[in-house]
């Protein structure tokens, strides 16, 4: 019985093979959409949870907010004496683990790197159980010059050779590796290539761990059951009035201590080691993805109710044969089941073959093949069952339920209402019209990001880390580098040369509590200090507001002045600020104000602007960068001289360098990601869409060919027949449009909202979406009229 039933089903989805390949072809590219966005998702919801005790270990992270301000910042390092004060107030209560990181050139032989070196100690491999290939866990950083490398670092920097072993010479001083990690789960909220003990950092510099004002360390907690994380959060108060000075808990300051699980969903937290995903960009993916499965399932039911309305003859001719309701019931199943099945193979097949395309779209090793377990193939083949119940349910159980009599009166008296149908129509019209919506605006603010007048000009200006080694007469290196170059810069094609400390489009670490002179210390307004030498203002194109640059006709200039931007000036209350002095809190030494300057956003435009202090770079530890603003049209032979000359002062570390402005084009890459993901899966909504409605028009056109035949006996042209599909059609994506607008405005501004600076949602957005879902709709069902109407129409009658 089954088997007959099965034939039957397989004959009937062959007799309208291009109704049935559309069905098949829209439910497949959403359940693979739907699976590959899912995989995605799952992936970035469950970072870290392959930590064998992933649930006792938890993260510090550190809260600032300036005085009379109630925005929070929040760090993901801590003060670094932090990890030692824990366990000699709690001996024995918990494990820690630190890491702190710089970047320095590796070297092997002739080959070298720069690359991000993590420093740790020997608790790192108690805390956290990532696993070591080569090398023993409990003494691989014991000596202070063992280095700890990556399976994947090994490979680029020693080939084929055996890595243990093996000496690396990292900024300058011989490292013997002592062990070899595996590959980092795709998961993991820690990576690195490069492990370093803490003890060879506590021999360079002896007092870091007394600098509770210095924050740079990760510091991460494995409880054993000793102490509870609510009871050590109890005591964070107890420690910070303890260890931490006064002058940086102006405003506030308090620690906060984190689940490992969820650090990589926590967004707005600065310096994570890798950077966290938005839990609201998850949620947009994952209601992208019900969308689109939402679409591909309206249309297979839609389109499946309209062919088995066309088949109201053949109901009657089997109950008038004999047939039972049952009968009919389980036909009408069996074949939407069919089809709904064949369409979950092809839409897992699917998933598989794009899989490498949609890695290189998100950027992430990600894979479909771990959701193919026994309980999820099982859920899998219950949403085939479920789909292909909704589908065929109305030709089963409603359509089955007449008297054969009625049956063929009904399919006589022509076309029954079709509201429910006309609804999923709108309602999936809805959802690609908001995701439609969506791309324009998103793309709006993208570009509105990079054209933004930052308040300097980033173009063509090579900026040259400098921060080589920590020793005596690193500033004289610096300066020999700085005066080779500013000597010959104008045969060079170099324009202008400038020292400074930050530079433009990276983080500025340094922030510290500003009074005017007299005030209060409770008064202290935090702001980002940074430092640049007199000719920054100008290589930068910076304007001066107020007052004058720094110059060596002052001496005082590199001692006791200072530079504010406006914002600065503006918190202080000051409408001239220019003669007026300024201290840090934690000094108290006098510094006047010599000029102000326009506001420039050194960070991307996610940030706010910020009050900012500048110093003049007078010494070493303010001075790692030298920026060169280079002639367009002799960009190569400027880089050749800068690089001759780097040469000659570090001969031992490599030449490196990088735009500014692909520093800014970098920090928008989430934007674009987001941005691209949502184009290309807005574009598979639309499609879908757009696919039932050249289904369903299809099938309007064929029930009403007797109908146009005899218009066009009657003079009818194809306008007149245009006109018959257009107006019903045209009228639902209309209706869609105007509800997704709302819809649209709503979601959009919500998003917006985590922008400093943002764009105007314009009405031409809602417009050209609209006006983009007519088109698709209107060519569609233009296709049908103009097939049919090319037809002679007295072929059309004899046929029907």
């Amino acid at each position: 019985m089954i088997s007959n039933y099965l034939k039957i089903a397989v004959r009937n989805i062959l007799r309208s093979k291009s109704l049935s390949a559309i069905n098949v072809v829209g439910l497949s590219v959403g359940i693979a959409a739907f699976f590959l966005i899912f995989s995605y998702v799952y992936n970035e919801m469950n970072y870290d949870s392959f930590q064998r005790n992933a649930s006792d270990i938890y993260r510090i992270y550190t809260v600032t907010k300036a005085p009379g301000n109630a925005t929070e910042r929040y760090f993901a390092v801590t003060p670094d004496p932090l990890p030692k004060a824990l366990l000699n107030d709690y001996p024995g209560m918990f494990k820690v683990a630190r890491l702190f990181f710089n970047e320095f050139w590796i070297t092997s032989g002739n080959r070298s790197f720069k690359e991000l070196v993590y420093c740790s100690a020997p608790s790192f491999f108690d805390v956290f159980s990532f696993n070591l290939l080569e090398g023993d866990r409990g003494s691989a950083l014991n000596n202070p010059n063992s280095v700890v490398i990556s399976k994947q670092f090994a490979q680029k920097i020693f080939a084929s050779a055996e890595p243990m072993g093996q000496v690396l010479k990292i900024n300058n001083t011989d490292f013997m590796v002592t062990g070899v990690l595996d590959d980092f789960p795709v998961n993991s909220s820690i990576m690195f290539d490069v492990l370093i003990p803490t003890k060879f950092r506590q021999k360079v510099d002896p007092g870091f761990e007394d600098k509770w004002y210095s924050m740079g360390t990760h510091t991460f907690i494995s409880f054993t059951g000793k102490m509870t994380p609510d009871e050590l959060r109890d005591q964070f108060p107890r420690i910070i009035a303890k260890y931490v000075p006064d002058f940086v808990k102006t405003g506030g300051f308090s620690l906060v201590l984190e689940p490992l699980e969820s650090i990589h969903l926590h967004t707005g937290i600065e310096y994570d080691i890798v950077p966290p995903s938005s839990r609201t960009f998850l949620l947009v993916l994952m209601l992208i993805a019900i969308s689109i499965l939402l679409i591909s399932c309206v249309n297979f039911t839609n389109i499946s109710i309209s062919r088995h309305t066309e088949r109201i003859k053949e109901i009657g001719m089997r109950k008038v044969l004999g047939a039972q309701r049952s009968q009919v019931v389980v036909q009408f199943l069996c074949e939407s089941i069919l089809m709904s099945f064949v369409s979950l193979m092809i839409g897992i097949g699917l998933a598989e073959i794009s899989l490498d395309q949609f890695r290189n779209l998100t950027g992430k090793e990600i894979s479909i093949s771990p959701f193919l377990t026994m309980p999820n193939i099982l859920v899998i083949g219950a949403f085939g069952i479920f789909v292909g119940l909704i589908a065929g349910s109305y030709p089963a159980l409603v359509l089955s339920k007449h008297m054969p009599a009625e049956v063929l009166e009904k399919h006589a008296a022509g076309r029954s209402k079709s509201t429910a149908r006309n609804i999923l129509v709108v309602g999936q019209f809805v959802i690609a019209a908001v995701l439609v919506t969506s791309v324009f605006l998103i793309s709006q603010q993208v570009g509105f990001m990079k054209s933004y007048d930052m308040g300097f000009q980033p173009d063509n200006i090579v900026a040259v880390p400098v921060e080589t080694e920590a020793e005596a007469g690193q500033y004289e290196k610096i300066k020999s580098f700085f005066n080779l170059i500013s000597s010959n810069e104008s045969t060079h094609g170099i324009l202008s040369v400038a020292m400074s400390e930050n530079i433009p489009g990276d983080h500025f670490n340094n922030t510290f509590g500003i009074v005017p002179v007299g005030a209060n210390d409770k008064e202290a307004i935090q702001m980002v200090v940074s430092s640049m030498d007199e000719n920054f203002v100008d290589t930068y194109r910076i304007r001066i507001i107020d007052g004058r640059n720094f110059s060596l006709a002052f001496a005082t200039d590199k001692s006791d002045a200072v530079i504010i931007n406006q914002s600065a000036a503006r918190a202080l209350g000051w409408t001239s600020a220019v003669g007026k002095k300024i201290c840090y809190i934690h000094e108290h030494y006098p510094l006047t104000v010599i000029g102000v300057i326009k506001d420039i956003n050194f960070q991307s435009l996610q940030n706010p602007m910020e009050p900012m202090v500048y110093r003049y770079a007078a010494g070493g530890y303010e001075n790692t960068a030298v920026s060169l603003r280079l002639d367009p049209s002799r960009i190569s032979e400027g880089l050749s001289f800068i690089r001759e000359n780097w040469a000659k002062v570090f001969p031992m570390f490599p030449f490196d360098y990088f735009f500014v402005k692909d520093k800014y084009t970098a920090a928008y890459l989430p934007e674009e990601k987001m941005e691209t993901i949502v184009e290309v899966f807005s574009g598979l909504a639309i499609f879908l869409a757009g696919l039932g409605l050249f289904g369903l028009s299809s099938l309007k056109v064929t029930q009403r060919t007797r109908e146009i035949g005899v218009r066009k006996i009657l003079g009818a042209g194809l306008s007149d027949i245009l006109g018959l599909f257009a107006k019903e059609f045209l009228t639902l994506v209309l209706i869609a449009n105007l509800i997704a607008v709302p819809v649209s405005y709503l979601v959009l501004n919500k998003w917006l909202q985590d922008f400093a600076y943002r764009t105007e949602i314009s009405v031409w957005i809602f417009i050209l979406s609209t006006v983009l879902a007519l088109a698709i709709a209107f060519v569609t069902v233009a296709s049908h009229a103009f097939r049919i109407f090319t037809v002679n129409p007295a072929e059309v009658i004899r046929r029907e």
